[in-house]
């Protein structure tokens, strides 16, 4: 009788177990051919992107049964078949990832499409990017970007809460600034601490003068500093390449007023001596030391960004 019981635990337990173990693995290869890219908004992160998806499988493998990881829920989308009879989809949706502005204005950032089965596992479905139909279409046009090439490559991504990987597909775009841009951010920067700079070669009894310019400099790099930060996420959390050069201008600008404050101080206590030393001394210190600091932040930006 335990005989009997025991032969009956195995047969139920086979006819769970088995068929899970002899599914095989279906490959799915995904193409998708991007059309467009639109209102790209950096304080949010979000994009819309406008392609030709195709999918090709041994069984049926439809788009309902892919979802954005990284966006909503595809929605907007017709069948039609092409002319080497393959079915393909053109979909439009807002899709979200992360921005990376450490290096701004000369930040790159990358644009992706991830979708993901809906339900069933890597065990039972395995995803393959089709490179042969895949790619970016020469016709697009995204002012303000330069795009730098795109790749198609599929990961695993496990879920620690169910215990399950999924097969994932994802398609990026690689973005850049245009470098005329970085040089429209920097050129005001340049202009003020030239003007600034070129103070120090007045004389004695052009104080009030410096005084003068260096106090409207400062305020000019603060108002273009508030200006620049319109432009970018508010509360990013972290310092931009740009935030640094302007703490580097900050502190050579007011460097630059408390000398002038000191050499007022001492034409006014009648100590010329000490004045006409300190001068001396910083008419041309300055300007060197001026130059060789925004020279090495820039060296070593762009040693860091290699």
């Amino acid at each position: 009788m335990k005989k009997r019981y025991f032969i009956a635990i195995l047969v139920i337990l086979s006819c769970l177990i088995l068929p899970s173990v002899l599914a095989e693995q279906e490959d799915i290869s995904i193409g998708l051919y991007v059309l467009g890219i639109y209102d790209y908004d950096l304080s949010t992160g979000s994009y819309n992107m406008d392609f030709y998806l195709d999918f090709e499988c041994n069984t049926s493998c439809d788009i309902e049964n892919f979802e954005a990881i990284n966006g909503r829920k595809i929605e907007d989308y017709w069948k039609s078949v092409g002319s080497d009879g393959l079915p393909y989809y053109r979909v439009r949706a807002l899709f979200v990832d992360r921005v990376e502005l450490h290096d701004f204005p000369f930040d790159t950032q990358v644009l992706k499409i991830i979708l993901e089965d809906r339900s069933r596992p890597i065990e039972q479905v395995r995803i393959v990017p089709n490179l042969e139909r895949s790619g970016i279409d020469d016709r697009i046009s995204f002012p303000g970007w330069i795009i730098t090439g795109w790749t198609a490559y599929s990961s695993e991504h496990y879920y620690p809460v169910y215990g399950t990987t999924y097969s994932t597909y994802v398609f990026e775009i690689g973005l850049a600034r245009p470098r005329e841009e970085a040089l429209l951010v920097f050129l005001p920067i340049f202009f003020i601490i030239l003007i600034v700079l070129f103070t120090f070669v007045l004389g004695l009894n052009k104080l009030e003068l410096r005084l003068g310019i260096v106090s409207s400099a400062l305020i000019a790099a603060i108002m273009f500093h508030l200006s620049l930060a319109s432009r970018l996420p508010p509360a990013i959390g972290y310092l931009l390449f740009i935030d640094k050069v302007m703490l580097l201008t900050y502190f050579i600008l007011l460097a630059s007023f408390f000398i002038d404050i000191y050499l007022l101080w001492c034409i006014q206590k009648k100590n010329l001596v000490l004045a006409n030393r300190t001068y001396a001394y910083t008419k041309y210190n300055m300007i060197i030391i001026s130059i060789i600091l925004y020279i090495l932040l820039f060296v070593l930006f762009f040693k860091n960004l290699i």
